[in-house]
């Protein structure tokens, strides 16, 4: 059975709340009040689901879901975070970038954002707030989807910018994976 994410933080509580990953090491979790976060909605105006906010009371710091105000997420349409994706290999000076980019050029033609969002397991992705996640030491990019209605947030993959996928199903799964605790199902 699938790590949980109580399980998950219950593995780090036993390690000591700590956990070497890709020569990154993840340390001293910073809870939020549990008041904080049943304050705390997605951008759809609905309440956080439950396994991310177990995970936002354990530790609010490890990666940058909510702004620094803590009071709203981190997030923007996939559409603007595509968009920003390409301004940013487009605007590049690092020669890696450029040549991603003129690969992909080549691949999919000028179009890239419009390929980018016909590759999406579905089109209505594309207005889903969407909080970037960490991605040490691999050419994946997961997405936090904050999409309405669900019990558990799910967590869309991209490989170098080219591919779309589900990666994870459960936002539980993404963290058990990150943490070295689990390989995704």
């Amino acid at each position: 059975m699938p790590m949980s994410v109580t399980d998950v933080i219950a593995r780090l509580r036993a390690q000591g709340n700590s956990v070497k990953r890709y020569s990154e090491e993840y340390e001293n979790p910073q809870p939020l009040a549990a008041s904080v976060v049943v304050a705390l909605k997605l951008p759809t105006g609905e309440s956080v689901p439950a396994d991310l906010s177990e995970w936002l009371q354990y530790d609010a710091s490890w990666f940058p879901v909510l702004e620094d105000d803590n009071e709203s997420f981190r997030a923007r349409p996939l559409r603007e975070v595509l968009e920003t994706w390409l301004d940013d290999m487009r605007d590049s000076d690092d020669e890696d970038v450029e040549e991603e980019l003129e690969e992909l050029e080549e691949l999919v033609g000028d179009d890239v954002l419009g390929y980018w969002l016909k590759s999406l397991p579905d089109p209505a992705l594309a207005d889903v707030h969407t909080v970037e996640l960490p991605h040490p030491l691999t050419d994946q990019e997961p997405l936090l989807m904050l999409e309405p209605g669900r019990e558990s947030l799910r967590v869309l993959g991209c490989h170098k910018r080219i591919e779309f996928w589900w990666k994870y199903q459960s936002f539980a799964a993404y963290l058990a994976h990150s943490l070295g605790f689990e390989d995704p199902a």
